[in-house]
C-alpha cells in the first residue's frame, strides 16, 4: 500500500481508533493501531508475532483490531461489498473447494481424516515432508532458495515490493 493511501486511510478513521491519553499511559497512536490491523489482515501473523513486530502487548492488540476493522469497515463501506443473505453466503461457499485441502476431524467418533494435501504434489514444489533427521538444515535453505526463486519471477505480483512505513 502506498503512504499515501494509508494516510489518506488513516485520516478517514482517525477519530474513531484514536483514544485519549491518561495520567496513566499514553494511548497507543492511532497510525500503529492502523498498521498492526492491515499487517494482521494482509499476513495472517498471529497476535504475538504482531506483538513482537510493533512492541504492543497481546492484549492491547486483541483489543482494537477488531475496532479498527469495523472503523475502516465504516469508512469503506460503499466499496465494500459484503452478502447480505445466508444464501448469499452459501454461494459464495460453493466457490470454494476444500474437501480434501485440509484435515477433517469427526469429533463424535474421534476420526482423523487425512487431507489430499498431504500426498499430492503441487507443480514444482517441493513436498514438506519429515526427512527425519535433526539435521535438515540443508534442506530447509534449499527449500527457501526454491521458493524465493519463484515468488521474485513466474510467481510475483505487481504489489509485493510495497510496504507500508
Amino acid at each position: 500500500m502506498p503512504p499515501t493511501m494509508f494516510n489518506n486511510l488513516l485520516d478517514k478513521v482517525y477519530s474513531r481508533i484514536q483514544k485519549s491519553d491518561t495520567i496513566l499511559r499514553e494511548a497507543i497512536p492511532a497510525k500503529i493501531k492502523l498498521q498492526v490491523t492491515l499487517s494482521f489482515l494482509a499476513t495472517g501473523n498471529s497476535y504475538r508475532n504482531l506483538q513482537q513486530s510493533f512492541r504492543v502487548s497481546k492484549a492491547a492488540i486483541s483489543k482494537f483490531v477488531p475496532e479498527v476493522c469495523d472503523a475502516i469497515y465504516e469508512h469503506l463501506q460503499d466499496f465494500l461489498q459484503v452478502p447480505d443473505s445466508e444464501d448469499k453466503w452459501k454461494n459464495i461457499e460453493k466457490g470454494f473447494n476444500t474437501r480434501g485441502s485440509v484435515d477433517e476431524e469427526n469429533i463424535d467418533e474421534g476420526i482423523i481424516t487425512e487431507g489430499s494435501w498431504r500426498t499430492q504434489s503441487y507443480s514444482s514444489f517441493l513436498p514438506i515432508a519429515n526427512s527425519r533427521s535433526n539435521h535438515s538444515s540443508q534442506a530447509a535453505r534449499d527449500l527457501r532458495d526454491k521458493y524465493q526463486e519463484y515468488f521474485l519471477n513466474e510467481g510475483s505480483v505487481s504489489w509485493q515490493e510495497m510496504m507500508i512505513y
